[in-house]
């Protein structure tokens, strides 16, 4: 009982947070402008994976101006879909999704092609056990050819991970960046600035929309 109380207490604390940092990330006008698909690992052992992925999805969904795609994958994509942008309304979709089976992080990306659905980020909670094709780094290269688009990677390492889909993105000469979770929910919102930051295409317009200055005669 004491044990269950203390958690209780700790998630309330924890969605608190996450609450209040998506609160002063619009208060700055910081908002995530890309469209963004979510990635949550849902195979064996990866209860750590769906419970990162929600919060990330809650926190994403608060802040997101363009599209936003969920999906909780084993060897198969799981769309979830939220009524709300609330943590609760996140605990809610996520409620039938159970950690079990082995791994294809392509198979999501499949199912995004296959919907016809662009995004511009991909964020994936995983322990990069990528075992089971279809393969990210072969679909990523599908999708990248169908959408005419190449979406920015963030790969979240959660669990026992290793770095098998980091060396075959390499070997791709395709871009991402990682971020570890060490198990510090607080460090979550630190996700935001980096799926906020402009897209190269804003980049240019904002440099083209600049005035050059003149030279005083």
């Amino acid at each position: 009982g004491d044990v269950a109380g203390q958690a209780s207490d700790a998630d309330v604390d924890v969605l608190a947070a996450l609450a209040q940092a998506v609160d002063s990330q619009i208060e700055t006008g910081r908002r995530i402008r890309r469209s963004t698909a979510v990635l949550v690992d849902k195979s064996s052992s990866m209860d750590i994976a769906i419970d990162v992925g929600k919060r990330i999805a809650a926190l994403v969904s608060g802040l997101c101006d363009a599209a936003l795609y969920v999906y909780a994958f084993d060897v198969l994509p799981f769309e979830v879909v939220a009524a709300g942008d609330r943590l609760s309304d996140w605990e809610t979709a996520f409620r039938h999704i159970k950690a079990g089976s082995a791994t294809s992080i392509g198979a999501p990306l499949v199912a995004l092609r296959n919907a016809g659905r662009k995004v511009e980020q991909i964020v994936i909670v995983t322990d990069e056990g990528d075992n089971t094709a279809p393969y990210f780094h072969d679909e990523y290269a599908r999708y990248a050819e169908a959408m005419g688009t190449e979406p920015q990677v963030l790969i979240v390492k959660v669990g026992r991970h290793c770095a098998f889909v980091e060396r075959k993105l390499t070997e791709r000469e395709v871009s991402f960046e990682t971020v570890e979770f060490d198990g510090d929910y607080y460090s979550l919102p630190g996700l935001i600035p980096m799926l906020a930051a402009p897209s190269r295409l804003d980049l240019l317009m904002e440099v083209m929309a600049t005035p050059i200055p003149q030279r005083a005669a």
